[in-house]
């Protein structure tokens, strides 16, 4: 019973935490509550929010019961090991970039000079880097509690892609607009489509070699961290 009980908890803290990021994301909640706190305060309490139901939900993962779904092939982990280089990419250079989409920012830099750097590619490569690192780890880890964890941080980041569009878009009007017609959410699409260039020189080789450097320094603490090696050995 204590293991239903946990996984339960599991699943109920996934959805407030999905949930309370949609709901303070929304704009007519996000944009009553920064006229009577502020946009200072806003953020405050969102990231506060988010915070304590990360805790919360990582919390009830660690105690969930290791439930086995299906027989994840050893090919699995040999994507996830080949996938979270562009990972760790994408974060590293969406996180050090003038970023348009960053939360906080009363004026959205990078837009006024258009598509740049790695927003060539996705105008969202930090929430492109967290789908892509939860849906190669639900592949990899076949269990209950890793399907509930890796779903719920992929649907929060493809809806949070598609809501913050819908958002920017009223509060930006034709900038906005402008901005989307010239690039893509789904990395590449816009340049495989013709609509952006490739411009490796813009990302700069730093911002490369620091997300390598995160991809190997993840492999080497992940062991110890997590207590699984993350290399696709048999």
């Amino acid at each position: 019973m204590n293991g239903d009980h946990d996984m339960m908890e599991l699943i109920g803290a996934a959805l407030i935490f999905v949930c309370s990021h949609f709901a303070l994301s929304a704009y007519p909640v996000r944009s009553r509550l920064i006229a009577k706190i502020g946009e200072r305060f806003f953020t405050g309490l969102y990231f506060i929010v988010a915070g304590l139901t990360m805790w919360w939900m990582l919390r009830a993962y660690g105690a969930a019961p290791r439930i086995e779904l299906w027989q994840a092939p050893i090919a699995f982990r040999h994507v996830a090991v080949s996938v979270m280089p562009l990972v760790c990419i994408l974060l590293v250079a969406g996180y050090t970039s003038g970023n348009p989409t960053a939360v906080g920012f009363a004026i959205f830099k990078g837009l006024e000079r258009g598509p740049h750097g790695i927003f060539r590619i996705t105008r969202h490569p930090i929430l492109w880097g967290i789908i892509l690192w939860a849906m190669v780890h639900m592949l990899a880890n076949a269990t209950a509690p890793d399907f509930v964890l890796f779903s719920s941080m992929a649907l929060l980041s493809v809806g949070g892609a598609w809501h913050m569009d819908k958002r920017k878009s009223i509060e930006l009007g034709d900038a906005w607009d402008a901005y989307i017609a010239e690039t893509s959410s789904i990395p590449f699409v816009a340049v495989l489509d013709g609509r952006q260039r490739f411009v490796l020189s813009e990302i700069r080789v730093w911002r490369i070699a620091a997300g390598l450097l995160l991809y190997v320094g993840l492999l080497m603490v992940h062991k110890t961290a997590i207590g699984v090696s993350p290399l696709p050995m048999p």
